[in-house]
């Protein structure tokens, strides 16, 4: 008899709880107006069904507070095979929290009985969390290396774009561009010039064959490119050398003038 009223009360309280989701006022779907168009079709429907569940199961959800892990581990743990249901299954660990977990569905073979009646021991649940474990590694280099690869493949994009939009803005500068880059040489004016007096003073951009500091690294570049680099380059210190005098000289004009001495052309002839 306590059972019978323990499923009656529980079957009012399944009953309400579809009808009041069944019944949204946001949203309810066009088919629910056939299938149960009033609380009476809903109710037959239900007792069709043929719901079972322990007793104590209706007290639980009568209390006010939670159910206690105690509670929740008296419940009997026989469930019939072969039948879709709902189960709650408690673990725990040596040194750890106890876990509920609830689930519902049909297992493959045998019902919700073959999923209930297992009985778990902490090697088995061990062994299952390590699985986890191991799949959750496994998903997480994969998705690491994927990311890793997106995330180059879209900076070499970005890079090429931002390279390719400040060249043609260079090329074709707009009154915007050349604003904003006036605000910035404005702005980064006296740090750029302690640096290049920094980098002077340091020897940081040298040239050691024509003996000239630099101020960076483009005026270093500029240098290597003039005329004069390459000629000391070639010719060392003395630019133009007179080999039957053994006399250098340092401007083309003075070398020319040396040529057409009286001097040198006593050498060259004997």
């Amino acid at each position: 008899m306590e059972q019978a009223d323990a499923l009656t009360h529980l079957t009012k309280v399944l009953f309400l709880l579809c009808w009041c989701l069944l019944n949204l006022p946001d949203y309810q779907h066009p088919c629910y107006k056939h299938v149960c168009s009033n609380f009476a079709t809903l109710g037959s429907l239900l007792k069709l069904a043929g719901l079972s569940c322990p007793s104590q199961l209706s007290d639980m959800l009568s209390m006010v507070t939670p159910p206690s892990l105690v509670q929740l581990k008296s419940l009997p743990d026989e469930a019939p095979r072969g039948l879709w249901g709902v189960y709650l299954l408690v673990f725990e660990k040596p040194g750890c929290l106890p876990a509920i977990y609830i689930g519902s569905g049909t297992a493959s073979q045998g019902g919700e009985g073959s999923t209930v009646g297992l009985g778990f021991t902490p090697e088995q649940l061990e062994a299952i969390a390590e699985e986890r474990r191991e799949r959750e590694r496994v998903y997480q280099e994969k998705y690491r290396k994927e990311h890793l690869e997106y995330h180059k493949e879209y900076r070499k994009e970005h890079l090429e774009y931002h390279k390719e939009y400040q060249k043609s803005l260079r090329a074709n500068p707009t009154p915007e561009f050349r604003a904003r880059n006036n605000r910035n040489n404005i702005k980064q004016q006296p740090g750029t010039k302690l640096r290049q007096q920094q980098a002077v003073a340091n020897k940081t951009y040298y040239c050691p064959v024509c003996k000239v500091a630099c101020r960076d690294h483009a005026g270093l570049v500029r240098h290597n490119n003039t005329p004069k680099h390459h000629k000391k380059t070639l010719m060392g210190d003395s630019d133009y050398i007179c080999g039957p005098c053994d006399i250098s000289f340092k401007y083309l004009s003075a070398y020319k003038t040396h040529c057409r001495s009286k001097g040198h052309l006593e050498r060259t002839q004997y």
